[in-house]
């Protein structure tokens, strides 16, 4: 007995009277050809004959439809096998193409080929030499023809009338459930407008009038507190400051505040270099970067030039520090200090990193350079991102798989039923 697949897709064209058609068979396991008269039914059962039978071939010459020159009928099956039949005048050609990629034809034949027996599960009867299709009855009937005297019958007993009346009951179950949900929701849909009827409408611009004097009350508070701040800071500077307080007429001249942001973006430009060398090095493999060539020397000997000045200026005002006859600094003279200090301190931080910098061995960092550091950090940011993504998917499947491990303890499977395509909890007694 032949293994056979069930038919997925029949492809007809110029037969009889039908020009081109395709008859799916994935959706249901039953299909009715329903038609008026010369509508083309005959045909296509004619064409599953030729193909699947090679039945009648003395007068399949006459199947070629009018105006064409060839018919072609092709049986698709769900394992991926392709059985091909091709009628022309001086060509008649069987054809099977098989999931492997492999591919059998034949222009000579003498009765249906044994290739095509074997995969449409056929069986010649010695007697009257008929092809049987040979199956058990849990398998699906390869193709049907009945009359119409017994379309009813055979509809009545595949369909199975008791099924059909539980599905009845149970969908009229269903519809007086949702029926009655409606009607609940109606009622709590009423008693909701009915509440929002009666809610009273009150005038609120005169809230809104008490509101805004409120805010305007808040911020002046917010003012006053951030006034009481800064008195503070000022009174903790000048303790913390000491005698520097008392050098209001010395000739300290006042720092550059251009130079020192200057300065400080030297210092960025030297952090984020590091930076990038760091990517560079843990990100190899990503491709050839080009190299930066161009250097920054003249640039760095010009800020250490401008760095020994500052330290002189600050070694000619800490030598002023002796000047503490003087009993109060006005507010301008204290936010210049106040700005010298912390500029001295960034200027001295700034010194060290020079000290430690190996000028020759720097490198001027180009556009080109800022692009690539932009790009490594979004390709960064796109693993760990991929990373997050596959972390939540295992985590989704770690679930799936307990919920299976539990259903399976409780005795059920889900299986997907063959009429609605659903997934259903079915007992595995019934397996």
């Amino acid at each position: 007995m032949y293994d056979y697949s069930p038919i997925e897709t029949i492809y007809i064209k110029n037969f009889r009277n039908i020009g081109e058609v395709e008859i799916d068979f994935k959706e249901s396991p039953i299909v009715c050809l329903v038609g008026e008269n010369e509508a083309g039914k005959t045909s296509v059962i004619k064409a599953f004959e030729v193909c699947a039978l090679h039945a009648n071939p003395r007068d399949q010459k006459d199947y070629i439809r009018d105006g064409t020159k060839m018919f072609g009928v092709a049986i698709k099956l769900q394992d991926g096998t392709m059985v091909k039949r091709v009628k022309m005048d001086s060509v008649n050609k069987y054809a099977v193409e098989y999931p492997n990629g492999d591919v059998w034809d034949t222009t000579k034949l003498e009765g249906l080929p044994v290739q095509v027996q074997k995969v449409m599960g056929l069986i010649e009867e010695p007697e009257t030499k008929e092809f049987l299709h040979i199956r058990t009855y849990e398998d699906k009937l390869l193709f049907v023809v009945t009359p119409a005297s017994t379309n009813y019958k055979v509809m009545y007993d595949a369909l199975k009338v008791d099924q059909l009346t539980r599905a009845i009951k149970k969908g009229s179950a269903e519809a007086n459930a949702l029926r009655t949900e409606i009607n609940s929701n109606e009622d709590n849909i009423t008693a909701f407008t009915n509440t929002i009827k009666g809610i009273k409408i009150h005038d609120i611009s005169i809230l809104q009038k008490v509101r805004d004097r409120v805010q305007s009350q808040l911020l002046l508070l917010d003012k006053l507190d951030r006034a009481m701040n800064l008195k503070m800071n000022i009174e903790n500077s000048k303790k913390t400051l000491g005698s520097l307080s008392a050098i209001e007429d010395g000739t300290v001249q006042e720092i550059d505040i251009n130079l020192a942001s200057k300065l400080l973006s030297i210092n960025r430009l030297l952090t984020k270099r590091t930076e990038i060398i760091n990517c560079l090095d843990s990100l190899k493999e990503i491709g050839n970067l080009t190299e930066i060539n161009t250097s920054i020397l003249e640039k760095l000997n010009s800020v250490i030039e401008r760095n020994k000045q500052l330290i002189d200026k600050k070694s000619k005002a800490e030598s002023l520090t002796q000047l503490n006859e003087l009993d109060e600094i006005n507010e301008v003279q204290f936010n210049s200090l106040y700005r010298a200090v912390s500029l001295l301190n960034r200027l001295e931080t700034i010194r060290k990193q020079g000290a430690i910098v190996e000028v020759d061995k720097c490198k001027e960092i180009t556009q080109e350079d800022v692009n690539i550091v932009y790009k490594l950090s979004k390709i960064k940011s796109l693993d760990n991102s991929i990373k997050t993504s596959q972390e939540s998917v295992n985590q989704i499947d770690n679930y799936i798989k307990q919920v299976m491990d539990y259903i399976e303890q409780c005795g059920v499977a889900v299986t997907t039923c063959p009429n609605c395509g659903e997934s259903v909890v079915i007992d595995k007694d019934i397996l």
